[in-house]
């Protein structure tokens, strides 16, 4: 029969193999051995990872998850407004880009229009022989009573389209100041 201390050799035997079991548990033929943490356990296998907590530890656990995911739905609403912002900046800046091109074309046809207008206008000049500073004289009729008219004659500058003019006659002085419109 075996004796006393036996008994206590198989029971400390026991003990100590059954404190190994409690730091592994076996789920659908896979054992994780297990390691304490805080209040709880860490279960880990090769694909699975088992968290184990009492009762009050758990709830307090839960309330904290639901916190941080709560933050964590805040702070993908901020990125999803920010990346909309930015989306919507990046098209703005996109149409500015395509207005400073269209407006830089249309800039480069006006000044090559107004190069070929003053272009022309020089040709104009020199084919009928314009220049800026010109001598005019005239002649005309005056009516000094409503029968009668007397012969009237001027004598002017033009420069560009300013002209100036001494009208003359007998018994008739004046002067006339004019400005040219263009009309085409």
């Amino acid at each position: 029969m075996m004796n006393k201390t036996t008994w206590i050799i198989i029971a400390i035997l026991m003990m100590w193999i059954g404190a190994d079991a409690q730091n592994s548990i076996t789920i659908d033929g896979v054992t994780m051995e297990g390691r304490a943490a805080g209040s709880g356990w860490i279960f880990e296998g090769e694909e699975d990872t088992i968290l184990a907590f009492k009762k009050e530890d758990y709830s307090e656990v839960m309330e904290k998850v639901q916190k941080l995911r709560s933050e964590v739905k805040r702070l993908e609403d901020v990125v999803a407004a920010r990346e909309k912002y930015i989306a919507t900046v990046d098209d703005y800046k996109n149409e500015a880009e395509n207005l400073i091109g269209l407006q830089q074309q249309m800039i480069g046809k006006a000044d090559s229009l107004y190069t070929g207008y003053r272009s022309l206008y020089d040709d104009l000049k020199s084919v009928y022989g314009m220049t800026d500073i010109s001598v005019m004289a005239g002649t005309g009729a005056f009516r000094y009573s409503p029968d009668g008219w007397k012969p009237l004659f001027n004598l002017g500058v033009e420069y560009k389209q300013f002209q100036g003019s001494y009208l003359f006659g007998k018994n008739f002085n004046g002067i006339s100041l004019q400005y040219r419109i263009w009309s085409f």
